[in-house]
């Protein structure tokens, strides 16, 4: 899709007050994107807010200005209030409002217009003005170029430009996911250019772990992990007794899903992660294998065609009665021989 730059011109201009929201369980490219956003339009001259459903992970939380996002979850009066005084809202890194749980109801409410920019299919009709598209990397690397098709560039400064990069970083798994192309490179050495200190980023990102998540990892690699080389599929189990034993934090599991794929001649992985209201889901693949069509019509889903989420509201059992049944036709059908 083209950038519907005029329209987004004509609402910058009318709108001096700017909410900037994400979806829930606010991941690297969620919390990129709006902040990287936020520091832009500030530079602009805007009043800026970003409001999120819920928290995020502490190893994303040193972006600049995460302390100043406003969480609806723990805040809901506050951000009822600034939706009041928002003449524009900015909706990204999601296609529908329901990704926003509890939030989409105050979003809904609020008579601003919507801007959508997001890299996931099939967008509903909520949206005002959309930029959607499914071939950039990231919606972070979607917000460069939106900033700079308006001619805004000039507005992406150092804080602006880590946030951005660092979206992009994690939502490319490192550049090494099959969603990197070459205009995602030079978007990036944009950014670097703009004052995004990409080792100090990946430094922060990939190397300050605590000593519980390495271990929750290695114990769920070697103690936990199901293999079946028949079906080319690997898929870990955690329950929330072994989060506790490990002492869990929000964000631990993150990218624990990919580990499967690095296995040889395994097409799709999963993790299922038992929380105390329901069960997250988190599929990924190579090739065309569409996991995201195997989230949306079993797990209450969706995403990308190799990587997507999902949600059981049942206990493990029943998840992994489901799973064992629908995913052999699945491989049958969609598993490159």
């Amino acid at each position: 899709m083209k950038i519907p730059v005029q329209e987004i011109i004509h609402h910058l201009g009318e709108a001096q007050n700017i909410i900037i929201t994400a979806h829930k369980n606010p991941d690297g490219d969620a919390l990129g994107s709006t902040l990287g956003l936020y520091h832009a339009l500030q530079n602009a001259g805007k009043n800026c807010t970003v409001v999120l459903p819920d928290g995020f992970p502490s190893f994303i939380a040193w972006m600049p200005s995460a302390d100043k996002i406003l969480l609806f979850d723990s805040m809901k009066e506050k951000v009822v209030e600034q939706f009041k005084k928002a003449d524009l809202v900015f909706c990204l890194d999601y296609n529908s409002l329901d990704r926003t749980g509890e939030l989409s109801a105050v979003i809904q409410d609020c008579p601003a217009p919507r801007i959508l920019i997001d890299h996931h299919p099939f967008p509903s009709d909520e949206f005002n003005v959309l930029y959607s598209d499914t071939f950039p990397s990231s919606t972070s690397e979607m917000v460069v170029e939106m900033l700079l098709a308006v001619q805004w560039g000039q507005m992406i400064d150092e804080k602006s430009a880590t946030c951005l990069y660092t979206g992009i970083v994690t939502d490319t798994g490192s550049f090494r996911f099959s969603c990197t192309s070459s205009r995602t490179h030079e978007i990036a050495g944009q950014l670097i250019q703009r004052g995004a200190a990409n080792a100090h980023i990946h430094d922060l990102l990939f190397d300050t772990q605590s000593e519980s998540r390495l271990k929750l990892l290695g114990y769920a690699l070697s103690e936990k992990m199901i293999v079946n080389h028949a079906l080319k599929t690997a898929y870990i189990v955690l329950t929330q007794a072994e989060l506790k034993r490990f002492h869990y934090r929000k964000g631990d599991t993150e990218g624990m899903v990919n580990y499967g794929l690095a296995i040889q001649g395994i097409k799709v992985a999963a993790i299922f992660v038992e929380h105390e209201e329901l069960i997250k889901i988190s599929l990924r693949s190579k090739g065309k294998v569409p996991v995201n069509e195997l989230s949306r019509n079993y797990f209450s889903g969706g995403g990308h065609t190799n990587a997507a989420g999902g949600k059981w509201e049942g206990d493990l059992e029943s998840l992994l009665k489901k799973w064992n049944e629908v995913l052999p036709p699945f491989i049958n059908e969609h598993g490159e021989k």
